[in-house]
């Protein structure tokens, strides 16, 4: 189920918190200087350039380096991953053509598990005759259990207001 930009922000990790920490501020300084303001919520980001500890590029590492993947939490949690470029683009329309003290979740709607994504590196690079080794490990902490809600790239009423 997609998650609206109204449903109430909970985290179970410090970075979650702090984000949301974020988007208080902003709201704050806002309201109390009168500026307007977009909030933006990318879903897990990939691309060029992406930092060497995220999850795409350290699955494409080891996959080159080996062929193993650790997989904590055995893989079942999911994310929605959303190309770098398509945020940006989207980020730019919104700020352009958005109306002005707004929240978006920015998304590609399709959710894909660990373990999905774990096989796509593997197979880019050998190809699909090759098995991965997939070593399962436990939730990192603020995880266990936890599935990540798809978000919609632009909610519906945004999308009509974008043309």
């Amino acid at each position: 189920m997609p998650v609206v930009e109204s449903a109430p922000l909970l985290s179970a990790t410090s970075y979650g918190a702090a984000k949301i920490a974020a988007e208080a501020v902003v709201r704050a300084i806002g309201v109390e200087r009168g500026l307007p303001y977009t909030i933006v919520r990318p879903s897990a980001l990939y691309g060029e350039r992406e930092r060497p500890i995220q999850l795409v590029s350290t699955f494409l590492r080891l996959a080159q380096e080996s062929g193993v993947l650790a997989l904590d939490g055995g893989g079942a949690q999911t994310r929605d991953l959303n190309y770098a470029g398509n945020v940006a683009d989207a980020i730019v329309l919104l700020i352009d053509r958005g109306p002005a003290n707004a929240v978006y979740n920015i998304g590609s709607g399709e959710e894909v598990s660990i373990s999905q994504l774990a096989r796509m590196a593997v197979d880019s690079v050998y190809g699909e005759s090759h098995r991965p080794t997939i070593i399962s490990g436990p939730a990192r902490p603020g995880e266990e259990g936890r599935l990540t809600r798809r978000r919609l790239a632009l909610r519906l009423s945004a999308a009509r207001l974008l043309g």
